[in-house]
């Protein structure tokens, strides 16, 4: 099926009942992950011939099953899908963005190839063929699959043909916070109807991309349902209505995040800066201390709560977290030309001027900066001629 083919099928099966809302209603416990993987397919391309791929998906198990018996531990178990997938069946990784074509299992099948979405599904529909433990796991902008028998559970990288990576790689390159792991945001492992969340999620911010707007928040909004508690789904939602300039809608989105998913200080963030938005600072400021309350290592929401109390005239407050801002990350430009600003008012024109000198050297572009740097020189030079 080619690309436009399979945007056409799409936006059919979107206008009418959502074929992935029968699971709503299902036991987790009974689900397959060959089910869903079908069913997201089906969802995008209805007329797909599931019994072909369910097919491709029984033979590759069978291959896997033949090799298994001989492994002895959960490293050499994994190697054994990791060699079919990988190696018999050169399975390889792809990034697309926010195009399904990498995360429908019979593309992935078709194409050879697969994002991390797609290659992991396809990998728990064999592990969980032939019996394995598997679970889908996520971070940030990032799924993958673990191996867990509740003795010694091992991340498996499908992106890098299965090979074992720590959960200490993830924080890391996602900065992933401790408060995050704590309230099992990120990596834990997902249930199966967490993983349609997760599905949706990517097929909302598919439909966004094609200009779909009322069906990515349905899909969005379809997504909250299976995965109640899913932060980033509520941000994709209510991003989208403020770039619409939906900002009533989008507040409301964020009120239910911030009852279902109180624990994600991303929603909190994101809620704050609709208020900034409406010029309602006071309510801002409330978000955005929820916010700090689970995360207090973020420059951009020490930046955010600069802002806010800077414009309700608290200067002092206004300096001290943009100052935290610059020590968090001494490349954010926003805490930079808050601090020159402040400085100025202060009248410390050389502390104004290190701080738009330093946003120059980051953006230097920035219109307003060199405008107000001058400003600053003109200030200092009057003072040094009344000495």
């Amino acid at each position: 099926m080619n690309m436009l083919l399979l945007l056409l099928c799409l936006a059919s099966i979107i206008q009418d009942e959502d074929p992935l809302k029968r699971f709503l209603n299902s036991d987790d416990r009974q689900l397959k992950y060959i089910d869903l993987g079908m069913e997201f397919a089906k969802s995008v391309e209805p007329d797909l011939n599931a019994g072909r791929w369910r097919e491709e998906v029984r033979t590759l198990a069978g291959r896997a099953r033949k090799k298994i018996a001989a492994a002895k531990n959960a490293a050499e178990k994994i190697q054994v899908i990791n060699d079919v997938l990988f190696g018999d069946s050169g399975l390889t990784s792809v990034v697309l963005d926010d195009s399904l074509e990498g995360k429908l299992i019979n593309r992935v099948l078709h194409n050879k190839r697969g994002d991390c979405m797609g290659l992991s599904l396809l990998y728990l529909c064999v592990g969980e063929a032939i019996g394995l433990p598997l679970f889908m796991v996520e971070v940030p902008g990032h799924v993958f699959v673990r191996f867990d028998d509740g003795k010694s559970p091992r991340n498996i990288e499908c992106t890098d043909t299965g090979k074992e990576a720590a959960n200490d790689f993830y924080v890391k390159l996602k900065k992933i916070t401790p408060n995050e792991i704590q309230k099992g945001i990120y990596l834990r492992n997902l249930a199966k109807k967490e993983v349609v969340g997760v599905f949706l999620r990517n097929r909302g911010r598919h439909l966004k991309s094609l200009k779909r707007y009322d069906d990515a928040c349905g899909s969005w909004e379809l997504a909250t349902a299976f995965y109640p508690s899913y932060g980033a789904a509520y941000i994709d939602w209510a991003e989208l209505l403020r770039e619409r300039s939906e900002l009533d809608k989008a507040i409301a989105v964020y009120a239910q995040g911030g009852r279902k998913a109180s624990h994600d200080w991303r929603v909190w963030n994101n809620y704050g800066q609709c208020f900034e938005e409406e010029k309602d600072y006071r309510r801002a400021i409330e978000q955005y201390q929820q916010a700090m309350s689970l995360n207090d290592g973020s420059d951009v929401l020490h930046q955010n709560l600069a802002f806010s109390h800077y414009k309700l005239d608290d200067r002092d407050i206004a300096k001290k977290y943009a100052l935290k801002c610059v020590e968090l990350n001494d490349r954010n430009d926003q805490g930079h030309f808050l601090l020159a600003v402040l400085y100025y008012h202060e009248q410390d024109y050389d502390s104004s001027e290190r701080h738009f000198l330093k946003l120059l050297e980051i953006k230097p572009d920035h219109a307003e900066a060199r405008r107000q740097i001058e400003i600053v020189r003109r200030k200092k030079a009057e003072n040094k001629r009344g000495e």
